[in-house]
Protein backbone atom coordinates (compact mmCIF):
# COMPACT_ATOMS: atom_id res chain seq x y z
CA UNK A 1 0.00 0.00 0.00
CA UNK A 2 1.21 3.49 -0.66
CA UNK A 3 1.48 6.24 1.90
CA UNK A 4 -0.46 9.47 1.50
CA UNK A 5 2.78 11.33 0.70
CA UNK A 6 3.26 9.39 -2.53
CA UNK A 7 6.84 8.61 -1.48
CA UNK A 8 6.36 5.88 1.14
CA UNK A 9 5.67 2.22 0.36
CA UNK A 10 4.07 0.14 3.15
CA UNK A 11 4.14 -3.67 3.11
CA UNK A 12 3.53 -6.76 5.24
CA UNK A 13 6.84 -8.10 6.56
CA UNK A 14 7.22 -11.43 8.35
CA UNK A 15 10.63 -12.49 9.64
CA UNK A 16 10.48 -15.45 9.71
CA UNK A 17 7.24 -16.02 7.79
CA UNK A 18 4.29 -16.70 10.08
CA UNK A 19 6.35 -16.04 13.23
CA UNK A 20 7.18 -12.34 13.70
CA UNK A 21 4.89 -9.73 12.13
CA UNK A 22 5.61 -6.15 11.07
CA UNK A 23 4.01 -3.46 8.99
CA UNK A 24 7.09 -2.07 7.26
CA UNK A 25 7.77 0.93 5.09
CA UNK A 26 10.40 2.33 2.79
CA UNK A 27 10.63 6.00 1.81
CA UNK A 28 11.94 6.26 -1.75
CA UNK A 29 13.38 9.77 -1.20
CA UNK A 30 15.15 9.33 2.14
CA UNK A 31 15.81 5.58 2.21
CA UNK A 32 14.41 5.45 5.75
CA UNK A 33 12.77 2.17 6.69
CA UNK A 34 10.27 1.52 9.49
CA UNK A 35 9.34 -1.82 11.00
CA UNK A 36 6.29 -1.54 13.25
CA UNK A 37 5.71 -4.73 15.21
CA UNK A 38 2.33 -6.47 15.26
CA UNK A 39 1.14 -9.13 17.67
CA UNK A 40 -0.15 -12.28 15.98
CA UNK A 41 -3.75 -11.26 16.75
CA UNK A 42 -3.18 -7.80 15.18
CA UNK A 43 -2.03 -9.15 11.79
CA UNK A 44 -4.42 -8.44 8.91
CA UNK A 45 -4.88 -9.66 5.37
CA UNK A 46 -5.01 -6.00 4.30
CA UNK A 47 -3.84 -2.80 5.92
CA UNK A 48 -4.43 0.80 5.00
CA UNK A 49 -2.97 4.09 6.14
CA UNK A 50 -4.76 7.44 6.45
CA UNK A 51 -3.71 10.07 3.93
CA UNK A 52 -1.95 12.03 6.70
CA UNK A 53 0.02 8.91 7.73
CA UNK A 54 -1.16 9.03 11.36
CA UNK A 55 -3.67 6.17 11.56
CA UNK A 56 -3.67 2.64 10.19
CA UNK A 57 -6.45 0.10 9.90
CA UNK A 58 -6.53 -3.63 9.27
CA UNK A 59 -9.17 -6.18 8.34
CA UNK A 60 -7.95 -9.12 10.44
CA UNK A 61 -7.96 -12.72 9.33
CA UNK A 62 -9.25 -16.09 10.45
CA UNK A 63 -7.17 -18.94 11.88
CA UNK A 64 -6.59 -20.37 8.37
CA UNK A 65 -4.58 -17.28 7.29
CA UNK A 66 -0.79 -16.98 7.62
CA UNK A 67 -0.90 -15.65 11.22
CA UNK A 68 -3.11 -18.58 12.33
CA UNK A 69 -4.67 -16.38 15.01
CA UNK A 70 -7.75 -17.56 16.86
CA UNK A 71 -8.42 -13.96 18.00
CA UNK A 72 -7.62 -11.99 14.84
CA UNK A 73 -11.09 -11.57 13.37
CA UNK A 74 -11.50 -7.84 13.88
CA UNK A 75 -11.54 -4.59 12.00
CA UNK A 76 -8.73 -2.82 13.85
CA UNK A 77 -7.60 0.77 14.23
CA UNK A 78 -3.86 1.24 14.83
CA UNK A 79 -1.60 4.04 15.94
CA UNK A 80 2.16 3.57 15.69
CA UNK A 81 4.34 4.11 18.76
CA UNK A 82 8.00 4.70 17.80
CA UNK A 83 10.82 3.17 19.83
CA UNK A 84 13.61 5.36 18.41
CA UNK A 85 12.96 9.09 18.61
CA UNK A 86 9.57 10.70 18.74
CA UNK A 87 9.04 10.78 14.97
CA UNK A 88 11.07 7.68 13.99
CA UNK A 89 13.59 9.73 12.00
CA UNK A 90 17.30 9.18 11.86
CA UNK A 91 20.21 8.30 9.59
CA UNK A 92 19.53 7.11 6.05
CA UNK A 93 19.42 3.33 5.78
CA UNK A 94 18.59 2.80 9.43
CA UNK A 95 15.56 0.70 10.32
CA UNK A 96 13.33 2.50 12.80
CA UNK A 97 11.21 0.30 15.00
CA UNK A 98 7.97 0.67 16.89
CA UNK A 99 4.79 -1.12 17.82
CA UNK A 100 1.07 -0.53 17.40
CA UNK A 101 -1.53 0.44 19.92
CA UNK A 102 -4.71 -1.06 18.54
CA UNK A 103 -8.42 -0.78 19.09
CA UNK A 104 -11.03 -3.33 18.05
CA UNK A 105 -13.69 -1.63 15.91
CA UNK A 106 -15.84 -4.48 14.54
CA UNK A 107 -16.04 -8.16 15.48
CA UNK A 108 -15.76 -10.28 12.30
CA UNK A 109 -16.10 -13.71 13.95
CA UNK A 110 -19.15 -14.40 11.71
CA UNK A 111 -17.29 -13.36 8.54
CA UNK A 112 -16.91 -15.91 5.72
CA UNK A 113 -13.32 -15.12 4.78
CA UNK A 114 -13.85 -15.99 1.12
CA UNK A 115 -14.89 -12.31 1.01
CA UNK A 116 -12.05 -10.06 2.15
CA UNK A 117 -13.14 -6.87 3.99
CA UNK A 118 -10.51 -4.61 2.30
CA UNK A 119 -10.50 -1.74 4.82
CA UNK A 120 -10.20 1.93 3.77
CA UNK A 121 -10.37 5.28 5.54
CA UNK A 122 -12.99 7.82 4.53
CA UNK A 123 -11.44 11.01 3.10
CA UNK A 124 -12.15 12.89 6.36
CA UNK A 125 -10.57 10.07 8.47
CA UNK A 126 -13.77 9.77 10.54
CA UNK A 127 -14.72 6.27 9.33
CA UNK A 128 -13.19 2.95 8.39
CA UNK A 129 -15.09 1.50 5.40
CA UNK A 130 -15.14 -2.23 4.62
CA UNK A 131 -17.18 -5.02 3.05
CA UNK A 132 -18.54 -7.92 5.07
CA UNK A 133 -20.83 -10.91 4.82
CA UNK A 134 -21.13 -11.32 8.61
CA UNK A 135 -24.95 -11.18 8.27
CA UNK A 136 -25.11 -13.52 5.26
CA UNK A 137 -25.24 -11.26 2.20
CA UNK A 138 -22.37 -8.94 1.36
CA UNK A 139 -22.73 -5.33 2.47
CA UNK A 140 -20.63 -2.20 2.61
CA UNK A 141 -20.11 -0.87 6.17
CA UNK A 142 -18.64 2.25 7.74
CA UNK A 143 -17.59 2.31 11.38
CA UNK A 144 -16.93 5.61 13.14
CA UNK A 145 -13.49 6.01 14.70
Amino acid sequence: MGGGDGRTIWYDLQRPRGQAFYLASYNIDTGIRKWIHLERSQWSIHFNVSSDGVLFCGDGGDYLQVAMSHDGQWIELFQAVPLIGEDMTGPKGMIHSGYFNSQHLVNLSKQNWKLEPNVRFSPDHKYVIFTSNMFGDSYLFAVEI
